[in-house]
């Protein structure tokens, strides 16, 4: 359940190692095409990282389409299988590449392809190269070519990657690729010749209308951010037109209304939200339906959420909770005391409301840690101690005393604040306890921390 596996992080992170772990499957071979679908390349793995080939599509075959190899999960969304090219198309070039890329960007005018970071090894290769088809690499960029080593330093790192991209958006037209960085930093690289520069914010509007899916909704992604001069106009403009993708038109309408327009989305993402839609478009018209709707979204994330959480929802709910603060928390609180629910729709309650931070939830959240239902509990007793209160502790020792099923993680609390008037409530605890459990070894090193205190 998801309350379970959030309450699991939770504890989890108390212990977590202050650099992250992270881990990558083998690189797979592919076949990746340009958004006409005219030009793709066809790469594979050799021993020091691709061989590739660039192909053009013969004149009037349909358009080329994206492939992983030997993919179950491709396979099953319709992207997996062979990676080999059409016989009937036109060999442009190949080569040899000695680094294995992140993302590939297939171009058409002119027929090239641009290799994003390196896979497994982030910020430690070349972050971006360029490879023409006819005259192999034409430049190489790494990351602290392309931004200063003070905005480098403030990227995240893990133990084999530094996480400082978003994504980058490929302008054919002017020949440019657009960086966007952690942080809404932005580069910008000529095609021709390699030059970096740092370009204006607006550089992001002409992405709105340009390049692939991804790309266009990195740059209104971007943009809704950063507001440049003339975002209303521009992202109305998509937002308003029905022959445009859910996916572009919901960002659109989010950046309409971080630019201060007040057009009337609610329908656009109360029919993404809908059950019969791709998870992607799901999730992102819930996360943001509180932020285009306002106070009126609060009875329809309810909705949303009531009965066993879906994984396109659980989570974006939780933010668009959250993203209202205060007005949401009298309907929070209802829905954690509303009994015979899921333990999903009451524990995400109580775990929004410890995000919140609301001390006017710490009642309720008090009053649900004694509930059998052991989900519940976690969420409400944890979120209750994130929030924090004057006479908090007093008041877990008289749960502890009375016993529930959060004996354990209440031990917890008083390991690391240890009191007097909780002595009587773990001794009674400790009574209680199964014998080799992890409760009662919190329980006993409560009372450790206790006596040395």
């Amino acid at each position: 359940m998801k309350a379970q596996l959030i309450l699991i992080v939770i504890l989890l992170t108390l212990i977590a190692a202050p650099v992250m772990a992270d881990s990558w499957l083998p690189f797979k071979d592919k076949r990746v095409v340009s958004p006409t679908g005219r030009t793709y390349v066809v790469i594979r793995r050799d021993d020091a990282g691709i061989a590739w080939e660039l192909w053009r599509r013969a004149e009037g075959a349909p358009p080329m389409k994206d492939a992983t190899a030997d993919d179950a999960h491709r396979l099953r969304n319709g992207t997996g299988g062979p990676i080999d090219h059409d016989p009937a198309d036109q060999l442009i070039g190949r080569g040899h590449v000695n680094q294995r890329p992140l993302r590939v960007r297939v171009l058409d005018e002119p027929a090239a392809f641009v290799l994003f970071e390196k896979y497994g090894n982030i910020g430690y290769g070349d972050a971006l190269i360029y490879v023409d088809g006819r005259r192999g690499i034409r430049f190489r960029r790494k990351l602290e070519e392309l931004f200063d080593a003070e905005t480098c330093s403030a990227f995240k790192s893990s133990v084999s990657s530094i996480w400082w991209h978003q994504g980058i958006a490929v302008d054919e037209e002017l020949g440019r690729i657009l960086v966007v960085a952690a942080g809404d930093r932005l580069s910008q690289v000529d095609c021709e010749k390699g030059a970096v520069s740092t370009p204006e914010k607006e550089a992001l509007l002409r992405g709105f209308r340009r390049g692939t899916v991804e790309e266009r909704k990195l740059c209104i992604e971007a943009a809704a951010r950063l507001k440049p001069e003339g975002l209303h106009a521009e992202a109305l403009a998509i937002a308003a037109d029905d022959g445009e993708s859910e996916p572009i038109r919901l960002r659109a309408a989010v950046a309409v209304r971080r630019s201060g327009g007040r057009e009337d989305f609610a329908p656009l993402f109360l029919s993404a939200a809908g059950k019969d839609r791709p998870g992607e478009v799901r999730s992102f018209a819930v996360e943001h339906l509180a932020e285009v709707v306002g106070e009126d979204a609060l009875p329809m994330l309810r909705r949303l959420v009531r009965g066993t959480a879906e994984n396109d929802v659980w989570n974006s709910a939780q933010t668009a909770f959250v993203s209202l603060g205060e007005k949401a928390v009298p309907t929070l609180i209802e829905m954690l005391l509303e009994e015979g629910e899921s333990a999903d729709y009451r524990g995400g309650a109580a775990h929004a409301l410890g995000r919140i931070g609301s001390p006017a939830a710490i009642d309720a959240l008090l009053g649900a840690t004694a509930t059998a239902e052991d989900y519940v509990a976690s969420a409400a007793v944890n979120a209750a101690i994130r929030i924090g209160a004057a006479d908090l502790g007093e008041r877990l020792a008289g749960i502890l005393a009375e016993g529930s099923t959060q004996d354990g993680r209440i031990a917890l609390y008083f390991e690391r604040h240890p009191a007097e008037f909780a002595r009587a409530p773990l001794q009674a605890a400790l009574k209680r306890a199964e014998p080799g459990s992890a409760a009662k070894g919190w329980i006993e090193n409560a009372r450790k921390a206790l006596d040395r205190k």
